[in-house]
């Protein structure tokens, strides 16, 4: 794994040099969905994998080119599913793919619309843990807050509520380019 993401490193840094965009794509299930695709084809399923898994702290660490499929039947077998429901165009569908495509739940979406715009092309880096299971039916509530400006980037707190007022999302963290005047 380590020599796919030396690869990824070099590649990237290549593209920067030479001013060559990217098109970075996994199983490509969502290439109808938004702008056009444009780019060099860039394929992350060769960085794939579950890194970590403790299904006792609810906790689960993957790579950007691991299918979709692969985590939900690790947590299959221990009983429990994603805290959302990422919709699945084929069955190649990647988890960076979910992420990115901002179909991955409605309180990304949630995110997205109150600090960025709606505009996924602004939010640099996301980051929550998963703190207790989700039901199917249950009301979910977000709240967040603004943690620090900095560098023309805004990073935000957030947490996800259940209906009893448990935290179901903790340490949430959604880092936001600012807009330019």
């Amino acid at each position: 794994m380590e020599q796919a993401l030396q690869q990824f490193s070099e590649r990237i840094v290549a593209a920067n040099a030479d001013r060559t965009a990217l098109r970075l794509r996994g199983g490509g299930t969502k290439d109808w969905y938004g702008q056009k695709s444009r780019g060099e084809l860039f394929d992350t399923r060769r960085y794939g994998g579950i890194v970590a898994y403790d299904p006792t702290e609810l906790v689960i660490t993957a790579r950007c080119g691991t299918p979709v499929e692969e985590i939900e039947t690790a947590l299959a077998e221990q009983n429990q599913m994603l805290a959302f429901e990422p919709p699945h165009f084929g069955s190649g569908a990647t988890v960076g793919g979910m992420v990115a495509s901002g179909l991955s739940g409605p309180r990304r979406q949630a995110i997205l619309d109150a600090v960025a715009g709606g505009d996924p092309a602004r939010l640099q880096r996301i980051k929550v843990r998963f703190s207790k299971p989700v039901f199917p039916g249950e009301t979910l509530t977000t709240r967040g807050w603004v943690e620090s400006k900095e560098d023309g980037v805004t990073t935000y707190g957030f947490e996800t509520l259940n209906g009893r007022g448990s935290a179901v999302l903790r340490n949430g963290i959604a880092e936001v380019v600012d807009r330019t005047p």
